[in-house]
């Protein structure tokens, strides 16, 4: 099952969910947005670097780190 989400992108190239209503995602131009799944509001993020991309290079995944454990 799929399901419209936002539209106005340019090349989305990499996705990590950071909770199960918020998706961080980067595009090949070095764009980084926060999407609200419940909402479907894109935010993006400012002050970015600057990204060379043309053909495959760009910017290219984005990670979330797992929290450390407590002990």
């Amino acid at each position: 099952m799929s399901k419209f989400v936002i539209d106005g992108l340019g090349i989305p190239w990499g996705m990590a969910f950071l909770s199960a209503d918020k998706l961080i995602f980067s595009q090949r131009n070095g764009k980084i947005g926060l999407i609200n799944l419940i909402q479907n509001k894109l935010v993006w993020l400012k002050n970015t670097p600057s990204v060379y991309h043309n053909g495959q290079a760009g910017l290219l995944d984005v990670a979330v780190p797992i929290p450390p454990q407590i002990v």
